[in-house]
């Protein structure tokens, strides 16, 4: 595969975003009658791609509180993202584009991508999202941001450093 191919987002598995569909009210109804949902999360586990995370009872408590259904859903039938090796500053501004533009699902795999392949000791979610928390302009660019992963950059104020 060609480097350029290694940054798109894979397809989804229709007929297992269907059978997720399908499962995720059966497990919404079981959570709120205070039923066991063991079974079905051993499908989701069976059908999710993403072999170095199990799904659990807390990621259908009020999941959609912060996500809807197909974010889920597309979370949990992407793959976990290849290792490129020695990202350029241009593919990481693209692949930030692609987290700050997309929806909830797709961009947990895009920032998975760049904490597998970027040696950023901080939150990269915190930094991008939220880089004030860090000491930075609440406003830093794409082109900011990627200089600060490739130089792994320590924050100005980095997590657990407390100011009187």
């Amino acid at each position: 595969m060609e480097r350029e191919g290694l940054f798109k987002l894979p397809e989804i598995n229709q007929e297992k975003a269907r059978i997720l569909r399908e499962l995720i009210p059966v497990i919404e109804n079981k959570l709120y009658g205070g039923k066991s949902i063991k079974e079905e999360l051993n499908r989701v586990n069976l059908l999710s791609l993403n072999n170095s995370y199990e799904y659990t009872e807390v990621d259908f408590q009020e999941f959609w509180s912060s996500k809807s259904e197909e974010e889920l859903i597309t979370e949990i039938l992407c793959p976990e993202p290849p290792e490129i090796k020695n990202l350029s500053l241009t593919e990481i501004k693209n692949v930030l584009a692609k987290v700050i533009e997309t929806q909830l699902g797709i961009q947990s795999y895009y920032i998975a991508l760049l904490e597998k392949n970027v040696s950023y000791e901080y939150d990269l979610s915190t930094l991008i999202f939220y880089p004030g928390e860090l000491g930075y302009a609440r406003d830093l660019s794409r082109e900011e941001i990627a200089r600060i992963l490739l130089e792994n950059e320590i924050p100005p104020k980095p997590p657990g450093t407390f100011y009187l």
